[in-house]
């Protein structure tokens, strides 16, 4: 005797992933901790292309997940976004302070947007969504605070304060 063969299930039965409506393998990668997930999806990038090249026939290579692609398109909407938000600012500033005050407003913002970014590149923190959108929030208030800070120059200096003192 060399086995003893019957009907049934396996148990445990075994993993099977389908992709597409067809069995298929799944490999998964991970990004090691402190990497850099734009590097890591050009690396798997090139290599997804080299693989390519090298199966049999009837072997597809696909993808199933893009986690650097979401990335990339995250913080490309954000940064489209943070524009579009700059521009109507501004524009609203320059239109309802004046161009003196909107000039005031337009210059605080690229100068604290750097200042954040040496400060979160010194700490370590990443561009991840939470950041990003506490960006855009901290982005809010500062406008918000340069308008009654410039409103507030302008009435001191309606009541007669000189410029120095308003």
């Amino acid at each position: 005797d060399v086995a003893d063969v019957h009907r049934g299930f396996s148990d445990p039965p075994a993993p099977r992933m389908r992709f597409m409506g067809e069995d298929a393998i799944g490999i998964a990668v991970s990004m090691k901790a402190g990497g850099d997930i734009l590097k890591l999806g050009h690396a798997l990038d090139s290599e997804f292309a080299r693989l390519q090249q090298t199966l049999p026939v009837g072997m597809t290579l696909a993808r199933v997940a893009d986690q650097p692609q979401a990335v990339r398109s995250s913080v490309g909407e954000f940064v489209r976004v943070l524009a579009e938000a700059l521009v109507i600012v501004l524009l609203v500033s320059f239109f309802s302070l004046g161009f003196r005050s909107g000039l005031v407003v337009a210059l605080s913002i690229p100068l604290v947007l750097a200042m954040t970014f040496a400060v979160m590149h010194y700490f370590g923190i990443g561009l991840h969504k939470i950041s990003l959108g506490a960006l855009v929030v901290a982005l809010g208030l500062l406008v918000d605070d340069a308008i009654i800070a410039v409103e507030m120059m302008s009435v001191k200096m309606e009541q007669g304060y000189s410029r120095l003192q308003a």
